[in-house]
């Protein structure tokens, strides 16, 4: 293990962590070359590599789309939301995202520029799409649509009307001199000799 060497100020302490992370960038960019020439070439080892290797199924899959220019180096690093996203778009798109930040626009027409991992889950929504950051004209018509959307639900949400409670009703009454049966039911010979002396 290297000697670690004190620095003077907050400074210089940056600008050595920087350094000493774009060569870990540079050595997985390597790595990963070397590891998609190997696949490629040793087909048959391949099972034999991964087990001596013992890195998890992400790893090799990142791996191998970092070796075949798919993806920026810099995603390896993290497994959050925002940047699972960028890793799905195009490689030009994630090193631009990854220098320079994303463009989102917001309510007031505004663009302003943000970090990948200063995204809101909203934001992260609206500027992704599938396979790709989305355009600011991109991002117009999603907040349109979305806001559509929200309107239409909006409108769907019916306040539910209290349903009057059921009323209970005899299984039988007599109304200006006629039997009425509100439900079928069995009647003994006693209530039938009582219902007809009601009628009479």
């Amino acid at each position: 293990m290297s000697k670690i060497v004190k620095f003077k100020t907050v400074t210089e302490v940056a600008m050595a962590i920087q350094q000493e992370l774009e060569k870990a960038e540079d050595a997985i960019l390597l790595a990963s070359q070397i590891y998609v020439s190997y696949i490629d070439d040793e087909k048959a080892k391949v099972r034999e590599l991964k087990e001596l290797l013992g890195f998890s199924y992400e790893t090799y899959v990142s791996m191998e789309r970092i070796g075949r220019g798919i993806m920026d180096q810099r995603l390896i690093f993290t497994e959050t939301k925002a940047r699972k996203k960028l890793a799905a778009a195009p490689k030009s798109q994630q090193k631009k995202a990854l220098d320079k930040g994303l463009e989102v626009l917001v309510d007031n027409g505004e663009v302003l520029r943000v970090k990948i991992d200063d995204l809101t889950s909203n934001q992260i929504k609206q500027v992704f799409a599938g396979d790709h950051v989305r355009s600011i004209a991109e991002q117009k018509n999603y907040i349109r649509n979305r806001k559509a959307q929200m309107e239409f639900a909006a409108k769907l949400n019916i306040p539910k009307v209290e349903k009057e409670p059921e009323k209970i009703l005899p299984i039988y009454e007599i109304k200006k001199g006629k039997l009425i049966i509100n439900k079928p039911t069995e009647l003994s010979r006693k209530e039938v000799f009582d219902i007809l002396s009601k009628l009479v």
